[in-house]
């Protein structure tokens, strides 16, 4: 890698192998095997790892439909005395931040359950 001053051109400073450590080598050979850059093997390669990942979404998506019950999300019920814990709670949190899709599904989870029971209630009084 070349730095070049941007006004007169000038030379600053001059990147070679030798300065680049071990794990920017790492990434930079996984980024060329990502890309497919080591001939047509290595991008068949990822094309087939690629196609797979899809047929695997495409089977999953199939096996709900044709596992769960009709007219049902088939959502399997929780046991009557399952009490979620503070340390269940720091895990699903922890994993909710980490994870921010995890962390906005569990939300509408909770929002979802939580107007279901308000709805349940106005029903029964």
């Amino acid at each position: 890698m070349l730095h070049f001053d941007l006004y007169s051109g000038v030379l600053i400073k001059s990147h070679t192998w030798s300065d680049v450590g071990f794990l920017m080598r790492g990434r930079i050979w996984v980024m060329a095997f990502h890309q497919g850059e080591f001939g047509p093997w290595n991008w068949w390669l990822m094309f087939g790892i690629a196609l797979g990942l899809m047929l695997t979404s495409i089977a999953a998506i199939f096996s709900y439909a044709l596992r769960k019950p009709k007219k049902s999300y088939g959502i399997p019920k929780t046991n009557v005395n399952f009490k979620l814990n503070s340390g269940l709670l720091i895990i699903l949190i922890l994993i909710g931040l980490i994870l921010p899709m995890f962390g906005m599904s569990l939300i509408i989870i909770v929002l979802y359950e939580k107007i279901a029971a308000i709805k349940k209630k106005k029903i029964s009084s």
